[in-house]
């Protein structure tokens, strides 16, 4: 995956910040401006967890410019564009969005063969464990997404870490640089993130 972009530097932190809160007041010059800062970065997400999914090719139906747009609209496309209130709750929305989009990818095609012989994997909580997202049950990839949604009420920075990490794949270096902090504290969330997933699906 290429390098985080120069427009997640320390210093564009506040403008990003800005143009969250003045999307969630209906500014639509503010959509705009917030598409064009965060399309690189997002594409780049995309890219990476395609080429890591081996979803992009001849039959596959998926670029990452197909994935980016859809994830853009399904969050600002409707009549009532989703707010967030910080970066980390932006990222986090779009690596769930993301792997919604895979996951009704995989349904389709899983539909088109009628089944097959594929062995459904369990959801082990392990670093790019989702390979291939045909190989695990999209019920179970469904309720690790509702986990997640949860872990967000009680300890929002770790799910916003966890998405990261396990929805989407990135490297722990990267999760810090997007969610601006240390990649200690990235590599303890994750596993704090990890125990507490565990727990919940197993419950």
């Amino acid at each position: 995956m290429s390098s985080i972009s120069s427009d997640f530097s320390p210093d564009p932190l506040d403008g990003l910040t800005a143009l969250l809160a003045r999307v969630a007041g209906g500014d639509a010059d503010a959509l705009g401006r917030l598409w064009r800062l965060v399309h690189g970065e997002v594409r780049s997400m995309a890219a990476g967890l395609l080429r890591r999914e081996g979803a992009i090719g001849p039959g596959e139906g998926l670029e990452p410019t197909v994935v980016v747009n859809e994830v853009w609209m399904r969050l600002h496309g409707g009549d009532a564009p989703a707010s967030f209130e910080h970066r980390r709750h932006f990222f986090g929305a779009v690596a769930t969005t993301m792997r919604r989009v895979l996951i009704d990818h995989a349904r389709a095609r899983s539909r088109q063969r009628r089944g097959g012989d594929a062995t459904v994997v369990p959801l082990l909580f392990a670093d790019h464990e989702i390979a291939d997202p045909g190989s695990v049950d999209p019920a179970m990839l469904e309720a690790a997404i509702t986990a997640l949604d949860r872990l967000a009420t009680e300890h929002p920075r770790a799910a916003e870490v966890a998405r990261l990490r396990y929805l989407v794949g990135l490297e722990v270096r990267q999760i810090a640089a997007i969610l601006d902090i240390s990649e200690r504290t990235v590599g303890s969330d994750w596993v704090f993130a990890r125990a507490w997933l565990r727990r919940t699906i197993s419950a």
